[in-house]
């Protein structure tokens, strides 16, 4: 999701969804053989977007839509000039769903708080949420008219659906009335809806939301089967909107901390390891965590982080986009295709980026670094997630903030819709400067991953300690710092601390040889140590993870049990 408020703040409805789409296809061209594209500059025109803000939306669809699965299919024209219409609109109509989504939540949060007041004791309902598949499920009859080339308009009585609110009840298929004719949907328009669907076929049959697709929409659905089994080339909207119905699968966000969808909700004063195997879907959010410490050491599709406080996130090597929305005091380590950070306050982003960094809204605080960390698997996940170390530009952000422009009536053109923050730029006092976005390089210091980031509990354990790590190398002057490589400025800021370090380490070990000594400051140094630890409260974390190790050597025993006994029997 994107701060679609930001962006496109008078983009309210779905109605505003198919006036746009319906105003854009007129326009629409073939290219390579694929219909819908339509000009970049007429889409930036009807959403009086600037060419920055339009810029986030692409590289956001881009990262979404890198891994179709349709042949021949391209986000974009070469020259960029065009963009694929039926992407864009179904791209926007999941941002009403967030738009929806978040003023529902609003609503009864205050509507529960009014209960708890005049309940005088007795328990209030509980707070209902809008899913993204019961949206899906709502508003179907859009969801056709978006990914149908040449629909007739959403007026028509063509378009009359059978109505039903129920995950798996079949309604009486083909009630059409024959004489407002038929309309029809090919595959090839139903695999549209890979950007918005799973098609993951699980054990029921079912199909998920997500866009993390192995295999075409339209493959799992029946009503393009034969009763032979062989595939039809085409259906009737009301045999797909049927099935699409009955396969749709409800995910329920809030079950648990985490699950096997990739969420983790809820978390507070613990530590997470995950690893290769906890991602089927390659994708993470992370929600309204709270005073915890997570490690997602794994190749990821795409990530979300929103409405978290007080927290140290590693995310692995990411192919899509990262989005960091409403987190306040955060410390979040990440290598991504690109980035959009929004209303994020005291936090620190250790990035590296193969796109500029967005940075939407009103940011205070917040400072951006350079990637710093290794593990043991990075490389190999680095590979998987098909990012290039070569290519860095966390430290050239692109600042946005619309609030001020958008409170204008409209007396300019389009590019004023939005600020583009420079260096050489005032900004207002709100704001921040990218100088002061950058984190200074006499702060930066390596982050220590104590885990392979492998499959298994605890991302497959503690390193093997078989190389030696970038910190090692740059301090001792034998090669560059991390896998995406320090700026001078960084990499000899960072080099004379380690060196200052290293100096403290051999005055120290010298004074411990003199036995007389050694007791006093070997006491001393485990005193301020222990205060250390206390005193930032890193003492949980070194609990956390003792218990995980604890757990995980009670679980090794307990499996390797039964075959212990087999073999002695």
């Amino acid at each position: 999701m994107l701060p679609a408020a930001v962006l496109v703040p008078k983009f309210e409805s779905l109605t505003a969804v198919t006036d746009l789409h319906s105003k854009l296809l007129r326009e629409a061209e073939i290219i390579d053989g694929q219909p819908g594209y339509v000009s970049v500059v007429s889409v930036r025109r009807l959403l009086k977007m600037s060419s920055d803000a339009w810029n986030v939306v692409f590289n956001v669809l881009d990262s979404l839509s890198c891994r179709s699965q349709r042949r021949g299919w391209h986000l974009s024209s070469q020259d960029g000039d065009r963009i694929e219409l039926h992407t864009l609109s179904l791209f926007l109509f999941m941002q009403i769903y967030g738009k929806q989504a978040s003023k529902r939540a609003d609503y009864e949060l205050q509507d529960s708080k009014k209960e708890i007041l005049n309940t005088r004791g007795m328990a209030p309902r509980t707070l209902s949420t809008l899913t993204f598949t019961s949206f899906m499920r709502k508003h179907l009859q859009t969801l056709l008219y978006l990914i149908k080339d040449n629909p007739p308009e959403l007026t028509s009585t063509a378009w009359c659906l059978p109505r039903c609110s129920s995950p798996g009840v079949t309604p009486s298929p083909l009630n059409q009335d024959p004489t407002r004719g038929t309309i029809w949907i090919s595959a090839e328009e139903v695999d549209r809806l890979e950007l918005l669907l799973c098609a993951r076929p699980a054990e029921n049959g079912g199909i998920r939301a997500g866009n993390r697709s192995v295999s075409a929409v339209s493959s799992c659905l029946s009503c393009f089967k034969s009763h032979r089994g062989t595939e039809m080339a085409r259906a009737s909207c009301v045999e797909v909107a049927t099935c699409l119905r009955a396969s749709i699968m409800d995910t329920d966000p809030d079950s648990d901390v985490t699950d096997s969808s990739g969420r983790v909700c809820g978390m507070t004063k613990g530590t997470l390891v995950l690893g290769e195997d906890s991602f089927p879907d390659d994708q993470l959010i992370i929600h309204e965590c709270q005073d915890s410490c997570i490690y997602a050491l794994a190749p990821l599709a795409r990530a979300k982080v929103t409405a978290c406080s007080d927290c140290i996130i590693i995310l692995g090597p990411t192919s899509g986009c990262v989005t960091v929305e409403n987190c306040t005091r955060v410390k979040l380590i990440y290598a991504a295709t690109s980035t959009c950070i929004t209303a994020c306050h005291e936090s620190t982003l250790h990035l590296a980026t193969i796109r500029s960094p967005y940075v939407i809204g009103d940011n205070r605080f917040l400072q951006l670094a350079p990637y710093n960390i290794e593990y043991e698997r990075l490389v190999l996940h680095l590979e998987r997630a098909g990012l290039d170390v070569r290519q860095n530009l966390w430290d050239r952000p692109v600042v946005l903030n619309l609030s001020k422009e958008h409170g204008k009536e409209e007396e300019s053109s389009s590019d004023s819709a939005s600020i583009a923050v420079s260096s050489s730029e005032k900004p207002h006092s709100s704001e921040q400067s990218i100088e002061d976005l950058l984190l200074p390089p006499d702060q930066l210091l390596p982050f220590t991953i104590p885990f392979r980031g492998g499959p298994g509990p605890l991302a497959g354990g503690a390193p093997t300690n078989s190389q030696i790590s970038w910190v090692n190398r740059l301090g001792s002057g034998t090669g560059n710092g991390p896998p995406f490589a320090l700026s001078p400025l960084y990499a000899n800021a960072l080099t004379c601390r380690l060196r200052k370090v290293a100096e403290l380490q051999e005055s120290v070990g010298k004074a411990i040889s003199d036995l007389n000594n050694r007791r006093d400051i070997q006491v001393a140094i485990q005193r301020y140590f222990k205060e250390w630890l206390f005193k930032t409260a890193k003492i949980r974390q070194v609990y956390d993870l003792a218990k995980l190790e604890q757990q995980m050597i009670s679980e090794s025993k307990s499996t390797n049990a039964p075959s212990s006994n087999s073999n002695s029997q």
